[in-house]
């Protein structure tokens, strides 16, 4: 166990070379021993001090627009096999215009990270949430819409990628490169605001790839039929019916969406071997001949390119949420 209970747990795969890479465990940051050594992990200082740099960033300015840090938001990802710790990634949720522009082109931000290194992964950040303006001469922003995610770290704790998104739909500029590929990604997740939440990641050894953090909300309401125009529509739940969804049924309409008779981002053969290794996903589950019922299980995606071809797909097979164990029974 890498931290000091398990929180959430994915097994991440890749779905090219249809291999098992690296398990991935995140505890929130307030539960580490980036913020108190009586947790684990056991850290390195070295490692343990860049890691931290920017879960203890502050802006320059604060206030007003600028969205508020929230400790809550924070956590660390470490990336491993076994004991052994292969990468990290943190996470947290800053406005990325904010960062742009204070201190002028992310001065500040890279002052307090000590992230230099990643300007130029910086400004494709820059180029993908840049706003447009009718007049060529107005300041350049981002989109007030935008945010920082975060990094992903080496096994050193060297930040070697940044990760974006926006709150709202992504505009064309987010694939500023044209790949059709990506295109089709940004449009589907734009028809899906509900489900998917993706953010792009920009890499210094120039690897682009879009996650699509696949969401699974607990219910949605459908409108209830029959209700008289006269009644008052105080609340949703009056005139709606509350419907709950399980994590199985929100997944099979995720690989639904991606596979090749709807999205066509996945082959039939990928297809299979993301079923080979979830368990028991596609078939209800019997035991000595009665049947138990279905096995629940959570999924997401994250499409990987380089000088804009496709060389990867990781698949997340979460195990854990929250504490919670993911893959039960559902009778």
């Amino acid at each position: 166990m890498i931290f000091s209970d398990i929180y959430t747990v994915n097994e991440v795969y890749s779905v090219l070379r249809q291999e098992h890479l690296y398990t991935s465990s995140s505890m929130p940051w307030l539960y580490t021993s980036l913020k108190d050594v009586k947790y684990q992990p056991a850290l390195a200082d070295s490692v343990r001090n860049k890691l931290n740099e920017i879960f203890v960033f502050n802006y320059l300015i604060s206030g007003g627009m600028t969205p508020p840090i929230k400790n809550e938001e924070k956590h660390l990802i470490v990336n491993h096999n076994g004991d052994q710790h292969l990468s990290y990634e943190t996470v947290v949720n800053l406005g990325f215009n904010d960062l742009y522009q204070q201190g002028g082109n992310f001065k500040h931000l890279i002052n307090q990270t000590n992230t230099s290194h990643l300007s130029d992964v910086y400004d494709k950040g820059v180029e993908a949430l840049l706003a447009q303006h009718v007049n060529p001469e107005a300041l350049k922003n981002c989109h007030t819409t935008s945010h920082f995610y975060g990094y992903l770290h080496d096994s050193s704790g060297t930040p070697i990628a940044i990760k974006i998104g926006q709150s709202q739909s992504w505009s064309e500029s987010f694939n500023p490169t044209g790949n059709d590929l990506m295109d089709r990604l940004v449009a589907h997740c734009n028809r899906s605001p509900i489900y998917l939440k993706p953010e792009k990641i920009f890499h210094i050894d120039g690897k682009e790839s879009v996650r699509l953090n696949c969401k699974y909300p607990e219910a949605f309401y459908k409108e209830r039929k029959g209700v008289k125009e006269s009644r008052p529509k105080f609340t949703q739940e009056i005139n709606s019916q509350k419907i709950e969804l399980r994590p199985e049924q929100i997944s099979r309409r995720h690989l639904h969406g991606l596979s090749s008779a709807a999205g066509d981002f996945l082959t039939e053969d990928q297809g299979q071997y993301i079923y080979s290794v979830l368990p028991d996903a596609r078939e209800r589950v019997y035991d000595n001949g009665y049947r138990k019922g279905f096995q629940n299980f959570r999924l997401d995606f994250e499409f990987v390119f380089e000088d804009n071809e496709l060389v990867d797909i990781l698949l997340f097979r979460r195990t854990h949420h929250e504490f919670d164990e993911v893959e039960t029974l559902i009778p």
